[in-house]
């Protein structure tokens, strides 16, 4: 996707003339048509004249803002070419032509650069068996890409007809046409549910906004976006490449609440058979940040390295002997109300279940 985004011409050399590490923070994007944009930047106030489409982001890094002056629409003649995905330029389309920073439905358009797409890609380790569906997909870069770069099968959702029509021609040319589809709607109303990997380049609150269906995604999902952000859900990895961030977030299992079922027998370090034992698991988690406390047989145990990624949940506990400090790791996966992994000690492994409790109803 990556296609369509803030800002237009004048914001983005601007960008790049004072090299930002990214644009984060709070933001809120605005769309005019103008002949004029004033950027200020502390008490200097730069000016940029002629007729194109500036969409502002109003970050709030090192005191940056932009006032729009509104006056004629953006004009054709004004608009930087199209870099069109490899290989080849693009051809050209009856009655339409892509042009830098043109509105579209919720945002402009602004092609992602090919090195970001890929990295993109990349960072939500894509595979053959992955379906990717890219959300404002623009031109269709990001879908080609996950298909002729890393033979998954991909769905490109846009707005525009023209970028649709555009979009499957480029598809056929690198001929992925089989593995590539483009649908022509509403993102909010696309039904993704069935989606491995969702690419992202839209604006902060455009994620926000998409956030609840991301996170009823299945557990494990990979989400990446090119530089913005989903406010208080932090991501699970951010790269910064070329000044531009990616984020990727892997949407989390729900894995609050009580959990209890036994383990062992417990693998010794000296030959001979030690006894089952209980666990119980008190969590609580916001998104994919897990804390908590466990209980082998009713007694405390002190749990370290609590991670949450996906659908699999890990942590870590010492021996509580006093000549004993062998540390113990508990890896599980999530299934629905049940986890089902291994206890491991000293390079041997045994099973674990265990499954949620559930809560008292009120008056119990």
């Amino acid at each position: 996707m990556g296609n369509t985004i803030a800002p237009a011409r004048a914001a983005v050399d601007y960008y790049r003339s004072m090299r930002f590490r990214s644009i984060e923070g709070r933001q809120e994007v605005r769309r005019s048509g103008c002949a004029c944009a004033s950027l200020r930047v502390g008490d200097r106030t730069l000016h940029v004249r002629r007729g194109l489409v500036v969409a502002i982001a109003c970050a709030g890094v090192s005191g940056v803002s932009l006032f729009l002056h509104r006056s004629a629409p953006v004009l054709a003649a004004d608009a930087v070419p199209v870099q069109p995905p490899d290989p080849g330029e693009a051809p050209a389309m009856k009655g339409f032509k892509p042009v830098l920073g043109q509105e579209g439905r919720d945002v402009v358009w602004l092609p992602t650069p090919t090195a970001i797409t890929l990295r993109m890609l990349e960072i939500a380790r894509v595979g053959p068996a992955d379906r990717v569906v890219d959300l404002g997909s623009g031109d269709g870069r990001i879908p080609i890409a996950a298909a002729s770069a890393f033979g998954a099968r991909a769905v490109g959702v846009e707005f525009s007809p023209g970028m649709v029509a555009l979009a499957r021609d480029l598809a056929a040319r690198a001929g992925v046409s089989e593995r590539v589809r483009f649908v022509q709607g509403d993102l909010f109303a696309y039904d993704f549910r069935d989606a491995t990997v969702v690419t992202l380049f839209l604006t902060n609150a455009l994620n926000l906004k998409l956030r609840p269906a991301l996170l009823a995604l299945p557990p494990g999902t990979r989400v990446v976006s090119h530089l913005f952000t989903m406010a208080d859900w932090l991501p699970d990895e951010r790269q910064v490449l070329d000044e531009r961030a990616i984020h990727l977030w892997v949407v989390p299992a729900e894995v609050g609440g009580h959990w209890r079922g036994k383990v062992g027998p417990m693998p010794a370090a000296a030959p001979g058979p030690v006894a089952p034992f209980t666990i119980d698991l008190k969590l609580t988690q916001t998104f994919q940040i897990v804390e908590g406390g466990a209980l082998r047989d009713g007694r405390f145990i002190g749990i370290e390295r609590l991670r949450l990624r996906g659908d699999e949940l890990a942590f870590e506990w010492v021996q509580s002997a006093p000549d004993d400090t062998t540390r113990v790791q508990f890896v599980a996966r999530v299934e629905r109300d049940r986890l089902i992994g291994t206890v491991s000690v000293g390079g041997r492994s045994v099973p674990l279940l265990l499954a949620r409790v559930p809560e008292a109803s009120p008056g119990q």
